[in-house]
């Protein structure tokens, strides 16, 4: 199964985390003429160079340290004297104060602004916490000053972060977002703080949060407002993402009813009159991006209506980048590994939106790459989807998608790569029109193209195998585009990567088997001894094991070929399958059938079988699958092709009499060879 898909990132709004620091300049090099002609001086007496005392962060100015301890001086009498005025007033001073030397940094660094150090070491989050929670609910200016005194004097990963979440910062946002929800400033400051509180928070403070009644009161307020609110709604949706990051806080958004509300939103963002409705619609797909992984989420967020409101957001919003890009992340989740979802979001349209997103938004890669793996998880295992792609110009599109993938776009390679194997399918209608679109030179290419990425590679040798079962003539366009010798590279250059060795053992099986004419070409590129080399470096994987003995038991039956792998170990390796996997019956019977072809070559291969004790192991795969008809014909040819000339023409010539072959005459071979 492809891997799992990537995490669209929403980006975050400019209030809801400190802005990053940036990076330092390159130390500075001389140019290579000018250091030429300098003279090195005379080295120096070595001394020891002198302790150095541990970094720390270089602590505010006086002055500014006299201005923030006054300001929270103010604050704190404030609440002493329980005067909100005033205390609205000090907070609003403090927000001014921060922000005179712009947002705080993200981090412990030199780099700490003056203003933002000085508020930390007076103690500026707690003050503006007693603030919040001695005020909260009694006054809603001084709510939305302290809830924005919040989002300013907090950093990620700072020890603040955490003592606010310890100490009841979430129940007191949370408690002034349902006191004052006919406020959009108190609405608005307090989720900005709830996102400051969550960015870059520790577990535990993840864990608090998601404790603390944040998420239900969110999920309220956008039930309560919807898209109707604007701005305000899209904040309460992108406060929805922050929170569903860690497990707890999506587990808590579920409980609250997030999937419900976030469908609410989107509803009423797809109106012609709604305001702000791409801005709500993007963040509402990204939350339920998020939500709705796992197979009870997706079933949730179908029996929620996710899936239709999803693909109407991209079509009522077909021209904003950021929704296409959020919705088609959206649809990847939803409907990866679960067919009924595929199914009804492709009732709802939403191959035919997707398909839209690849022709309108072809200069954005990450989109492009975010379609075609929702298009991946819509076709797989779903016959009519990919009935939909092959009549609706799916195949065109992509293969124009994976035409535009430079070398700097790997993963949008192999999300279309992905898709073209998925949507091929196994229907005469997807198979015909892959090839007719040229989908097999395409995913050829991409693996010339990223020769170092085991995920294409991977994606590309899936969408092969799937491709080459239109027939001989799939086969032979995949082998005149170079797909041997592409496969055989991935077996090279790729060996660390089980995934990868896997997908292209299956793709050179498939175009393998029954083709004569590219055995030879196989042979000539070193498929045989990749084939071999790749089953020892899987360490026993066994879908690496079946892959491979498919693939030389096509490859083998010319003489050369099965020399070849003999002399690179074929016979030994099938020995140590059939030894470490004595109950998977597809290895066995792959092992026997693979050991009988080299067996009818020659007498190294019989000197090999017996000195790595096949017969013996053989014998007991007798026994251990007398129920399985297949591997019983397997070791049936086996044990033929173990024997010299004259006994296996005797014995043949005695099954031939035999019109039901029975276990007893197995055993009469056996107890032949042990004679």
């Amino acid at each position: 199964m492809p891997a799992a898909p990537p995490s669209w990132q929403w980006q975050p709004r400019a209030d809801a985390a400190p802005a990053l620091a940036p990076a330092r300049p390159p130390a500075f090099v001389w140019p290579a003429p000018q250091r030429a002609q300098m003279e090195a001086p005379p080295p120096l007496p070595q001394q020891p160079a002198p302790p150095q005392p541990p970094y720390a962060p270089a602590g505010p100015s006086s002055a500014s340290q006299r201005e923030a301890t006054s300001l929270l001086a103010s604050m704190r009498q404030s609440v002493s004297s329980g005067d909100a005025n005033a205390s609205a007033d000090a907070c609003a001073a403090l927000v001014r104060f921060s922000a005179a030397s712009g947002p705080p940094p993200s981090s412990s660094s030199p780099g700490d602004s003056d203003a933002f150090a000085a508020l930390h070491t007076a103690g500026a989050v707690p003050a503006a916490l007693a603030v919040l929670q001695s005020h909260g609910r009694s006054d809603p200016l001084c709510a939305a000053s302290a809830c924005a005194a919040l989002r300013c004097t907090l950093r990620p990963g700072n020890a603040d972060q955490a003592a606010a979440c310890a100490t009841g910062a979430p129940a007191a946002l949370a408690d002034a977002m349902l006191a004052w929800a006919g406020h959009p400033g108190v609405v608005k400051e307090a989720c900005a703080a709830v996102r400051a509180l969550l960015c870059g928070a520790s577990p535990a403070a993840a864990a608090a949060v998601a404790r603390s009644g944040v998420c239900g009161a969110v999920v309220a307020l956008l039930l309560r407002g919807g898209a109707a609110q604007g701005a305000l709604a899209a904040a309460e949706c992108e406060t929805l993402w922050h929170l569903s990051a860690s497990g707890a806080g999506g587990r808590a958004a579920l409980e609250a009813g997030a999937l419900p509300a976030l469908v609410a939103a989107l509803d009423a963002a797809c109106a012609p009159d709604a305001s702000a409705g791409a801005a709500v619609a993007g963040a509402a797909c990204a939350a339920l991006q998020r939500l709705g992984a796992g197979v009870p989420a997706q079933s949730a967020a179908a029996d929620a209506g996710a899936l239709e409101a999803v693909t109407d957001a991209l079509t009522a919003h077909a021209r904003h980048a950021g929704v296409q890009a959020a919705g088609c992340a959206a649809l990847w989740v939803l409907t990866s590994g679960h067919a009924s979802n595929g199914a009804r979001a492709g009732d709802a349209g939403a191959v035919e939106a997707i398909i839209g997103v690849l022709r309108a938004h072809q200069d954005a890669p990450a989109l492009q790459g975010a379609a075609c793996g929702a298009l991946r998880a819509l076709a797989a295992g779903c016959v009519a989807n990919q009935l939909r792609c092959a009549h609706s110009g799916a195949f065109p599109a992509v293969v124009a998608a994976l035409h535009r993938s430079g070398r700097g776009h790997a993963g949008m390679a192999e999300a279309a790569c992905a898709a073209l194997g998925a949507m091929s399918g196994v229907g005469r209608d997807s198979l015909h029109a892959a090839c007719q679109a040229g989908g097999l030179q395409a995913v050829v290419a991409a693996q010339q193209q990223h020769p170092d990425s085991p995920g294409v590679a991977a994606a590309s040798a899936k969408a092969v195998a799937a491709m080459a079962a239109e027939g001989h003539t799939a086969r032979f366009a995949a082998a005149s585009c170079g797909a041997l010798e592409a496969l055989t590279a991935t077996l090279t250059a790729h060996k660390a990567s089980l995934r990868a060795q896997e997908a292209a053992c299956a793709a050179l099986a498939a175009l393998l088997a029954g083709s004569p004419e590219l055995v030879v070409q196989a042979a000539e590129c070193g498929a045989c001894e990749a084939l071999v080399g790749a089953a020892f470096g899987a360490g026993g994987h066994a879908p690496v094991q079946i892959s491979v003995c498919a693939a030389l038991t096509s490859a083998c039956a010319r003489s050369e070929n099965a020399e070849r792998a003999v002399s690179t170990g074929a016979v030994e390796m099938c020995a140590a399958a059939l030894a470490l996997h004595k109950r998977d019956a597809l290895v066995c019977c792959g092992a026997c059938s693979l050991l009988a072809t080299l067996l009818l070559h020659g007498g190294v291969a019989l000197r090999a079988a017996r000195a790595a004790e096949v017969p013996a192991l053989a014998a007991d795969a007798v026994e251990r699958f007398q129920s399985s008809g297949e591997v019983q014909d397997a070791l049936r040819r086996l044990q033929l092709a173990l024997m010299p000339s004259d006994a296996y023409a005797r014995v043949a010539k005695q099954q031939a009499a035999v019109e039901d072959e029975t276990p007893e005459v197995l055993q009469h071979l056996w107890d032949f060879l042990e004679v």
